[in-house]
């Protein structure tokens, strides 16, 4: 006998509560079972013949019990034990398909068809999503299964996530707020109220006039008919809307830009700080205040009954003085016409009543300088500035040469007589002035004073020209360098060494003689 096989004699006085535990006992049965029916594919022949002929090899006859291999009558499921190909069996009137033991003998399991006592449910299969799960238990929400007619299902009643616990998906107006996608969620279709339909925070800008707000238009343009704050557009919001010049938030008039939201302007009868000095609000330019500034000299606007004239230039040669004064001689202003003007209409101080010349002057500049003179323009430059220092009036050049441009050719031939600032006289006329003989030294500067030596020497002046007026040689390269050499004369001579005397190195000091034009 199998050592898995149970004694018959023994089962069939069990009592049904003993029944229990032979089930229990099935479970080791049905792993033997598969052990007796390989023995069985070994001897099932034999076996065979035996039973058909016995062992005396005669045809055995048939009976209404089948034995086993040892003479004992074979098992039959309900018969409450567990035979070999049997998983259980409880016996008649306990095996039922809905119990731990099936009508078949098989245990009952999930998948089967058949619903047993712990299942909710048996559908004959063990997939999910079907209204019977892989374990056999209804679906319903919640179970963490998206079943038929559930949008989710995740297996809690948390209604801030994805889903919702009656396994729909979370929505804008579900009225739960959904962590980390909504700010809020009032489950209205209010946009009035504190939470939109977009289940954003209300704010200032989102689109909707909430309360304490005049308007919302939902942009950020403070230029339109409502301003970033909400509020409704007006004069003095500090922004510029249509219809309006300017807004800069005040109802200060004298900004530029007026209480009435229009650009300041002349005329308007508000002085605008920092740009206008006054303003009488009317057109006028010939009183008090013109063009909104206080009327003064030079503004180009005669201001009746206290100017002459107003030319608005700084140009005191022309027909209107600086000083708002017609053109006179003796205002001391050169004009067209005239060959001096010294301020006064006296005779004998160089200019006559009539601002003619009477002598033209020369004199040595009181400032010494390098061969680098920055050419003739820059030496006459010099002069000039020496002259106007000293209020001397006229117009003055340097008796400077080069290889290119002469003394002779660039000085006027004056017919009047040539005289040192003090009235001493020179010479009587150009002629006198080039023919080697002065009746005088030039040696008084501008201002009357004795002039300085510089570094080429005592009395050396720059000049570069002999004593006819024309080019002596060395002339420093144009009188444009340090470098080189150029002719020097002696402001203490009267014959031709006064203006051609010896040469010095460029980079050395000397002054200029300088000849009224």
């Amino acid at each position: 006998m199998s050592p898995c096989r149970i004694p018959t004699e023994k089962n069939q006085d069990m009592k049904t509560n003993e029944r229990i535990t032979l089930f229990f006992a099935a479970l080791t049965v049905a792993a033997c079972a598969h052990e007796d029916a390989a023995e069985g594919l070994d001897g099932g022949e034999n076996a065979a013949s035996e039973t058909e002929t016995g062992e005396s090899g005669e045809e055995s006859s048939s009976t209404d019990q089948t034995t086993t291999d040892t003479g004992e009558p074979e098992g039959v499921c309900g018969d409450g034990v567990v035979d070999p190909g049997e998983q259980c069996d409880l016996g008649d009137g306990v095996n039922d398909n809905t119990a731990a033991c099936k009508l078949d003998c098989t245990l009952q399991v999930c998948g089967d068809g058949f619903k047993g006592a712990s299942e909710g449910c048996d559908d004959g299969n063990t997939v999910d999503g079907d209204g019977c799960s892989s374990t056999c238990v209804l679906d319903s929400c919640g179970d963490g299964r998206v079943n038929p007619g559930e949008e989710c299902d995740d297996g809690d009643a948390n209604n801030t996530d994805e889903c919702l616990d009656n396994c729909l998906d979370a929505y804008c107006g579900d009225g739960y707020k959904h962590q980390g996608v909504e700010e809020c969620d009032d489950g209205n279709l209010d946009n009035t109220d504190l939470c939109t339909n977009a289940c954003a925070l209300a704010y200032c800008g989102d689109g909707f006039a909430q309360a304490g707000e005049d308007c919302d238009d939902g942009n950020v343009n403070n230029e339109d008919m409502c301003t970033n704050s909400c509020k409704l557009a007006k004069c003095g919001d500090g922004f510029k809307q249509p219809g309006e010049q300017c807004d800069d938030g005040n109802l200060f008039e004298g900004d530029g830009c007026l209480s009435n939201c229009v650009n300041a302007y002349c005329g308007d009868g508000e002085v605008y700080v920092g740009v206008e000095a006054c303003d009488d609000e009317n057109p006028y330019l010939t009183d008090d205040c013109a063009q909104c500034q206080v009327a003064v000299c030079g503004d180009g606007f005669m201001h009746a009954g206290v100017e002459e004239c107003d030319d608005g230039n700084n140009s005191n040669v022309d027909a209107c003085t600086n000083a708002c004064k017609n053109k006179a001689c003796g205002d001391g202003f050169l004009q067209m016409g005239e060959s001096c003007d010294d301020g006064n209409l006296t005779a004998g101080d160089g200019c006559d009543s009539t601002c003619h010349t009477e002598f033209k002057r020369v004199f040595v500049t009181s400032q010494v300088y390098s061969g680098n003179l920055g050419g003739l323009a820059g030496a006459d430059a010099l002069c000039q500035a020496r002259a106007d220092a000293a209020n001397l009036g006229g117009t003055y050049k340097a008796w400077l040469s080069t290889n290119q441009n002469s003394a002779a050719t660039r000085l006027t031939h004056s017919s009047s007589p040539y005289k040192k600032v003090d009235g001493t006289l020179v010479a009587n006329d150009w002629s006198d002035l080039t023919d080697q003989t002065l009746m005088s030294p030039i040696n008084k500067t501008e201002t009357g004073a004795d002039p300085l030596s510089g570094s080429c020497g005592t009395y050396r002046v720059w000049t570069s020209t002999q004593w006819d007026g024309t080019i002596s040689g060395s002339d420093c390269n144009g009188w444009t360098t340090t470098n080189n050499s150029g002719d020097c004369g002696r402001w203490d001579q009267t014959n031709s060494g006064w203006t051609s005397w010896s040469s010095c190195g460029c980079g050395n000091t000397a002054p200029l003689y300088c000849i009224q034009q």
